[in-house]
């Protein structure tokens, strides 16, 4: 399963789980906190080393490899915000949707 695609999948499916999880991130123990914000800094840094690496190869077109992260993450992160099971455009199709807007958004 492509990145994207795990991403997409999880907030469309746990778009309950996902608010609470954001919400209560802060509410959590130090420990727990440390854990949970390292996993997030890990996802946030593969994604930054491959459009940095995707650049230098001349595959990419980006400024800044770490707004570019964000902004694609904050893309895809806001599907859960309203993507409707029984909406007019199934899963399939969004996923297809939002990977060629990503890969638009960096190959210029």
């Amino acid at each position: 399963m492509s990145p994207q695609r795990g991403h997409l999948t999880y907030h469309m499916t746990r778009r309950a789980e996902v608010v609470i999880a954001n919400m209560d991130l802060r509410s959590l123990e130090p420990d727990n906190r440390a854990a949970a914000v390292a996993l997030r800094d890990a996802y946030e840094t593969r994604l930054t080393d491959i459009l940095r690496d995707g650049a230098a190869r001349g595959q990419f077109q980006i400024e800044d490899a770490r707004v570019t992260t964000f902004a694609i993450i904050a893309m895809l992160t806001g599907i859960r915000m309203w993507y409707r099971p029984d909406g007019p455009r199934g899963q399939e199709e969004l996923i297809r949707i939002h990977t060629d807007l990503a890969m638009r958004s960096v190959t210029g």
